[in-house]
Formats: C-alpha cells, structure tokens, sequence
C-alpha cells in the first residue's frame, strides 16, 4: 500500500517537470524608447537622394547666410522686397542762389537791378498794404523754393520776396519764373513826399521802377495809398514739352508814406501765382 502511493506521487512529479520544461517564457515588454534630440530624428527619416533638408525657420539673416529662391535669382532669402519705383530716380535739384533769384526776377519785370544786401531776410521786412501781405502769405506756402533779402537800388532801401515752382523747382530759374512765380519789392525813398494825386503816384512807381511802364496799369479804390493793378500774358515755356507758351500775369502796385519818406512797392505774379493777387 505504502509503494503504491509513493509511485503515484513519483509519477505525479515527473510529469510537473516535463511540463514546465516544454513551456515557453512569455515576452518581456518592451521599455519605451527615450525621445531623440531634433537633429538625429531628422537624419533618420529616409528621404529621396538629392533631396535638401529643410532649412530651420530663423527671424533674420547675418551676412552670408541667405539662401537663394526658386525662380529668383537676385533677391536673397530674408531681404525685403524692392520698393517699386515710377519713372527713373534723379538726384535732388539743388536750391538756387537766394540773391541770384531777388536780382533775376527785378531784372525781369521791374527793370532794376538791385543790390542784394543780405539775402535772408523774411517777408516782414516788405512794407506792403495788409490787404496785399495777406494775400501773398498764403501762396507762398506752395512753393517750391522761397527767398527773402534786403536790397539797395541806388541810395533807396527795401526788401524783397521771391516766390517760385508749384511745390518744386525745375533747375532753370529763368522758366520757374516765367511759368509760376510771385515777385513782392518795396523801397523807401527818404525825402521823397507822398504823392498827392494819382497820376503823380503812377509817375512815381514808373521812375523807380521802370519795367512797371510796359503795363496798362489802373487806379483802385479802397486801399491804403494809391494802388494800381494790371492783368495781362507773358511769355512762358511749358516745361513738359518744352513748348513756347503764355501764362498769366497780375501786377499789383502802389505808394503809401512813412514819416517823410515815401514807400513804393510792387507785387507780380505769374501762372498759378496770379490767381493770389
């Protein structure tokens, strides 16, 4: 009875032992791969061969680091676009002489040429009719280059004011004058009295200044002193077609007294200049 059970449990055992040694372990799990820098991700990734990584993003460019674009072969990768351009770009036109344009412009049309004394002087110097200052102090605003400046005709004194260009200058004087200009000059004549009539006042802006005799000029009421205006033409040149043209002119002038010495002046302007007067 005894050798039976041992038998049996002798039996029982070699069959534990031959099942665990057929077995199988089971897998272990794998441990999850710790992540890779951007760099070697990137060189694993298959690519077709003469393919360009692509380039890391950046916010600007050092010098010789740009990359050229497709389909542009002078812009640079980061350089800003080119700013376009209407017409071809030309340099600056100097300003002109501030005397040569006081002494031009009285050559023109007062007939004087007057000694420029100082040739920064500002509008207040000219001793015009309020009504006349305010009307030219506007439009010289729009101009293109203005100057002031004491002068000398002689022994008399004054200032003087020129205005040219609409907004610029053209780089010929003499056509800004003729096309778009404002000539303001007054000269006081010590001694000289107030004229006591109208004909003796129109004689006495003639002699002081002698081109104002080429124009047809009419006595007005209302201001201060005698006041005498004339709206005519005058040669010009168009400056886009380098055309002979005419343009308008208004003259504007006058003799009023200060103390004991008599003030003439004049106003001229031409093309758009006119319209003020």
């Amino acid at each position: 009875m005894f050798v039976k059970q041992l038998s049996t449990i002798m039996l029982a055992g070699a069959l534990l032992l031959t099942g665990c040694a057929g077995r199988t372990p089971a897998p272990q799990a794998e441990l999850p791969q710790p992540p890779q820098r951007l760099a070697q991700a990137d060189a694993q990734v298959n690519r077709p061969e003469g393919l360009p990584r692509p380039a890391s993003p950046r916010l600007g460019n050092r010098a010789g680091d740009r990359q050229p674009l497709a389909g542009d072969g002078e812009r640079q990768a980061g350089q800003a676009l080119p700013v376009p351009v209407n017409g071809e770009q030309r340099a600056a036109i100097p300003d002109y002489d501030a005397a040569q344009m006081l002494t031009t412009f009285a050559q023109s049309y007062l007939g004087i040429t007057p000694t420029v004394v100082r040739a920064q002087g500002t509008s207040g110097d000219l001793i015009l009719p309020p009504q006349i200052s305010q009307k030219i102090n506007g439009s010289v605003n729009l101009a293109g280059q203005v100057s002031a400046g004491m002068i000398t005709v002689g022994d008399q004194r004054g200032a003087a004011q020129v205005a040219v260009g609409g907004g610029s200058i053209s780089g010929d004087l003499q056509a800004d004058i003729s096309n778009g200009a404002l000539g303001a000059y007054s000269l006081l004549l010590p001694g000289v009295a107030t004229p006591s009539d109208a004909g003796a006042a129109l004689a006495l802006l003639t002699s002081t200044y002698p081109g104002l005799a080429a124009y047809d000029l009419q006595p007005e009421t209302g201001g201060q002193g005698y006041v005498f205006r004339a709206v005519t033409t005058t040669p010009g040149l168009d400056l886009q077609t380098q055309q002979a043209t005419v343009v308008a002119q208004v003259v504007v002038a006058g003799v009023s007294g200060q103390g004991r010495a008599a003030v003439v002046w004049v106003v001229v302007g031409n093309g758009t200049f006119a319209v003020a007067l």
